[in-house]
């Protein structure tokens, strides 16, 4: 099965619950600062969300007056964006990390809550951020929200993610150092059965992401701990890292 197979698997079965899940089970709660942050960065130009998932932080930019388009390979999960939206979203069900977006140029491509390590390779990843350089307008602006591996813990990990009234979720994962791999089952345990959300990424470290945006044309602008623009230290848990499409000598 090919990554992109597996990634509109994994959105389609996760779909219906995405939303709901609760505390860390979930993605971070910050959409109400990621949108204002990412709307002064697009100005009166598009945006556009590689792997936009239902719409967490898509909706409310477009709420701010911005017009956003989002891919995903799910179609799932473009079904419950477009009820989300209005249809204020532009969803485009295809595979982030090959875009196929015809003449369209945007302002801004962002990829949040580590949807580019989604990628299991580095040249996959590599081919994303060149695919989005295609995209932007030449001053346009790249974001991505990005997990700091040092904050990962070393081998295997079994958690309580949260206790709930109907059931528990659980994670389990196995971080592979040297692969720079996490391999993890989401589990949540109910009185209706238990179901099984598996998923892996394929980390960067900063510096090596920086290369890699480098190679596909891109320059660091800036780098912070989080939307507020917190410093970005060495027991941060994500970076949100700012970039620029570079520019000829």
């Amino acid at each position: 099965m090919s990554d992109h197979d597996f990634a509109k698997l994994y959105g389609d079965k996760i779909a219906d619950v995405y939303d709901v899940w609760p505390g860390d089970a979930g993605p971070p709660p910050d959409a109400d600062r990621a949108a204002p942050f990412l709307a002064a960065l697009a100005g009166d130009r598009p945006a556009l969300e590689l792997g936009v998932g239902t719409g967490r932080v898509a909706v409310p930019l477009a709420e701010l007056g911005v017009e956003v388009h989002g891919v995903d390979s799910s179609e799932r999960m473009l079904e419950i964006l477009k009820e989300k939206s209005g249809g204020t979203v532009h969803g485009h069900q295809q595979d982030f990390g090959a875009l196929d977006l015809g003449e369209r140029r945007f302002g801004l491509v962002f990829a949040l809550f580590n949807t580019l390590f989604c990628l299991l390779t580095q040249d996959e990843q590599i081919a994303c951020l060149r695919s989005a350089a295609h995209c932007l307008e030449p001053d346009g602006l790249l974001v991505l929200q990005c997990l700091n591996p040092r904050s990962l813990p070393d081998g295997g990990d079994v958690g309580v993610v949260e206790l709930e009234r109907d059931g528990v979720h659980l994670d389990v994962s196995k971080h592979d150092s040297v692969a720079q791999t996490v391999t993890a089952h989401h589990i949540v345990l109910s009185e209706t059965g238990t179901r099984f959300f598996p998923y892996t990424l394929r980390y960067s470290h900063p510096t090596e992401l920086d290369l890699m945006a480098r190679i596909a044309g891109f320059e660091l602008r800036s780098r912070h701990a989080d939307y507020d623009g917190a410093a970005y230290r060495p027991d941060s848990r994500y970076h949100v890292s700012v970039y620029a499409r570079a520019q000829d000598d």
